[in-house]
């Protein structure tokens, strides 16, 4: 199990483990904590909710989760989570396959880039170094996660700059 990596700006805590080409993701979500929608192109996400109350954004569709309950996104799909309890809310998710091993990673960059505030709770960059840093970590995890906005196509018009500037 890896050590706790802390986003204080999505407002979650987690701590990664493998299981062969699986990437586990346990999660501690303060109210209100959340990433904005991203997809993942290689795997799909299992979730399973064990404490508390998360809004789960599957695609275009929202879904309430509580204690015991399951959701599945297929790869490919955009999708986001937001605790929406008064209490921190605790729940596992699955990344099924993760092949490239990186997830990790993306996430103790992303938090130290929180860390140092270079992003809002929206994920929009504070600052033009902030944003140059921030395509830099997208670019290097695109394998991984894609967040959604701005359009990854305009992403990936913006990574030779990124490279350049960065």
């Amino acid at each position: 199990m890896s050590e706790e990596i802390h986003d204080p700006v999505m407002g979650y805590r987690i701590t990664c483990t493998r299981e062969g080409e699986n990437l586990i993701i346990d999660t501690r979500a303060e109210p209100g904590g959340g990433p904005p929608p991203h997809v993942h192109p290689n795997g799909e996400e299992r979730f399973s909710v064990q404490e508390g109350k998360v809004e789960f954004l599957v695609g275009r569709r929202k879904v309430i989760a509580e204690p015991g309950d399951e959701l599945v996104v297929p790869r490919g799909t955009r999708h986001a989570f937001k605790n929406v309890g008064d209490s921190d809310a605790v729940f596992r998710a699955e990344l099924v396959p993760e092949p490239t091993g990186t997830g990790q990673g993306f996430f103790e960059e992303t938090a130290a880039a929180a860390k140092q505030g270079m992003y809002t709770k929206r994920g929009i960059p504070t600052g033009p170094r902030a944003a140059m840093h921030l395509l830099a970590i997208l670019e290097r995890y695109q394998d991984f996660a894609v967040i959604t906005n701005p359009p990854p196509v305009l992403q990936r018009l913006l990574f030779p700059l990124a490279r350049r500037f960065g």
